[in-house]
């Protein structure tokens, strides 16, 4: 049978259960540092996954308004020049490329926070986690 939810949403219930994870983890009388650990990793590897779906998608309607931005500014230009309606959608376009690649923006830095959050986390060592815990 096919998932036919998005990789999004497929991230969040992924996140939202290894939220569970970590806080059974955490909670228990006898977990070890190392399952603390591990339930932690996994968290901030959903996590990665996460912004990672949320670039894709702002970085795909990115590229999709600005294929429409480029079509209407080539219709207004001509000589019948664009509808009113079109005129409008331009207009609104031009504000909302710089408002949506600002976005993209955004999510880029944050993917690579996160990326060096979990490659600081992964780094650390046998004792250095037992020491940390």
């Amino acid at each position: 049978m096919t998932d036919k939810r998005s990789a999004y949403d497929r991230c969040v219930v992924d996140l939202q259960l290894a939220e569970v994870r970590l806080q059974d983890a955490i909670s228990k009388q006898d977990a070890s540092a190392e399952e603390i650990y591990q339930a932690t990793v996994e968290k901030r590897k959903i996590e990665v996954r996460l912004v990672a779906a949320r670039l894709a998608q702002a970085e795909y309607s990115l590229d999709a308004l600005r294929a429409r931005l480029d079509f209407l500014e080539a219709r207004a230009a001509r000589d019948g020049g664009a509808t009113k309606r079109e005129q409008a959608e331009l207009e609104w376009a031009r504000g909302a490329v710089p408002a949506n690649a600002a976005t993209v923006a955004r999510l880029t830095e944050e993917l690579e926070w996160r990326k060096q959050e979990l490659e600081e986390l992964t780094a650390l060592t046998p004792s250095a986690k037992d020491a940390a815990a």
